[in-house]
């Protein structure tokens, strides 16, 4: 049979690397770069040989070893997540209503139950199907293992039980599980589609990811202690055959044509990570050492040195008796600044360490080296390490920098991850009837203009809040933005919450003030009180005459 042109090219490409000996290529395999680049060791990274499990297994280890690949990874999660990630529905109502048949009050209440009923949701752990984190928590939790991982597999699940929020669970899967299978069958059953596997994921000609391959055992510390266990293979399609519905998601990491399984994020720089991670032990020990070896005795000339600091520390029940038998007395313990050593040979002094420890230069060394590691990926050394020296000019220029790259960070979430969790989610409610949406299942134009959202997280690091205040008000009233959109982006709240909030403490505090301020004075020629008193113009009472 004669293969497409695009399946012949790959074919081409795969023996092209294995005759270069790249082991199966950036798709991954057993060999390949693993992250090292000293010479004598392995070779530079190259576009084909990237092994993502060895990168993986040393992302892993560096997450947990690394005091810097943690913390640029926690700071890139709490800027870009934080929180979590707001829906703001908005859509197309030019599509979906051209002749306006729709009033904005009828506009207003869709999109407002649409927010609600998603922020209930995402607010419960009914989105986990193991039921341990809420759907908020879960966007960080997904988006943390993204950049140390590569990738991230969802298993999208649909449960019968009528108290949950919405049907579908979600579960993650360890990216390990996903490997091709060994069984003749399902490898033949693949060649029968006309697909091909790389590294546990099925692909047609496209490129497009038609199912996963997904074994029991992670090969990890995770491996269920059944007895006796058997690892199974099963194949999760991407869309069921009938409903149509999606069965899985996969975000990844990916920067080359032809790449399918995602690389983490830091893998260029993880030889560098650890190499500052065993640098930095490593001065920490000499730094200890430094201070235990507090002084030294120098020996004389003409005689090897004696043991003159003997005397200090604390003797055994034996060292006692054996100073006994020789007559000699001890001064005790010294447990006190400040000893007398009077045991000192001719000759020989007592001479102080020379520390050279911990390294001055160590922090500067340190600091350069993570600048090259973290600008690499989009953060700047000051927000990595939380430390703003420069002038303000100089630091707001970085923060707004590094802000442009959360954005972008912000829209591949929403896109990967965000976008079709909703947009599952909303199919099963427009299902259930619990939302209304003409043209939802017939037409994908209709469709994707209900769907039309956007995603917002907090805000860039406020510098001078009353200006960043002004400028709100500015874009509110040039209609450039909006009250809603502005206190999501300040705080995350309900500009209709907040108004209706308002509106009671604006009641409380005037009762408030009114039962503070002193009576009205009486006007002029009124009757006075029934109880004969009778008051000036000042308020003030009046003695009868």
């Amino acid at each position: 049979m004669k293969l497409p042109l695009l399946r012949r090219i790959g074919i081409s490409f795969r023996a092209m690397a294995a005759g270069w000996g790249w082991s199966g290529g950036y798709r991954g395999g057993a060999g390949g770069w693993g992250g090292s680049k000293f010479s004598g060791a392995t070779s530079y990274p190259s576009l084909a040989g990237l092994d993502h499990t060895s990168l993986r297994a040393k992302m892993r280890k560096a997450h947990w070893e690394s005091p810097d690949a943690r913390a640029i990874e926690g700071r890139i999660i709490n800027s870009t997540i934080n929180w979590g990630l707001m829906l703001e529905a908005s859509p197309s109502w030019d599509v979906i209503d051209p002749e306006n048949k729709i009033t904005p009050e009828a506009r207003r209440a869709w999109k407002k139950k649409v927010q609600i009923l998603h922020g209930l949701w995402m607010n419960s752990t009914d989105v986990d199907a193991a039921k341990k984190k809420t759907g908020y928590q879960l966007q960080g939790f997904q988006f943390g293992n993204k950049i140390r991982e590569g990738e991230t597999f969802v298993i999208c699940r649909y449960s019968k039980d009528a108290k949950l929020l919405n049907p579908l669970q979600l579960q993650f899967v360890n990216p390990d599980q996903v490997r091709d299978p060994t069984d003749a069958a399902m490898l033949a059953a693949v060649l029968a589609r006309g697909n091909y596997l790389v590294d546990g994921i099925e692909v047609d000609d496209a490129g497009q990811e038609i199912a996963i391959f997904v074994w029991s055992d992670p090969l990890t510390y995770q491996t269920p202690m059944r007895a006796p266990f058997v690892s199974t293979c099963t194949r999760i399609p991407k869309y069921g055959v009938k409903s149509r519905r999606p069965f899985f998601l996969h975000p990844a990491i990916s920067d080359d044509v032809g790449q399918v399984r995602g690389i983490p994020m830091l893998a260029h720089v993880v030889h560098e990570l650890q190499k500052i991670t065993d640098y930095g032990v490593a001065e920490l020990e000499a730094a200890v050492i430094n201070a235990i070896l507090a002084m030294w005795i120098k020996p004389g000339p003409s005689a090897a040195a004696s043991k003159a600091m003997a005397g200090i520390g604390k003797r055994s029940e034996i060292q006692k008796r054996d100073d006994e038998a020789d007559g000699v007395q001890r001064e005790g313990i010294v447990n006190k600044p400040g000893i007398v050593v009077q045991t000192l040979k001719a000759s020989e002094e007592i001479v102080s360490f020379d520390t050279k420890r911990p390294n001055v230069n160590y922090q500067n060394f340190h600091d350069c080296l993570l600048e090259q590691i973290s600008i690499s990926v989009g953060a700047p050394l000051e927000v990595v390490k939380v430390k703003f020296g420069q002038s303000y000019s100089a630091m707001r220029g970085i923060v707004q920098m590094f802000w442009n790259q959360v954005f972008a960070w912000r829209y591949d979430q929403a896109s990967e991850y965000d976008g079709p969790i909703y947009e599952i989610a909303m199919g099963e409610w427009i299902a259930a009837g619990v939302i209304k949406a003409d043209g939802f299942k017939t037409s994908e134009v209709m469709r994707r203009a209900w769907l039309n959202c956007e995603w917002t997280g907090i805000t860039m690091p406020s510098m001078n809040p009353t200006d960043d205040a002004r400028a709100a008000d500015m874009r509110v009233a040039a209609g450039s933005s909006t009250r809603e959109r502005e206190a999501i982006l300040y705080n995350g709240s309900d500009f209709e919450e907040n108004v209706a909030r308002l509106a009671l403490e604006n009641e409380a505090l005037a009762a408030a003030n009114k039962s503070m301020q002193p009576p009205a004075p009486a006007a002029p020629g009124a009757q006075p009180p029934a109880d004969g008193q009778v008051f000036d113009k000042n308020g003030d009472p009046v003695e009868a005459a």
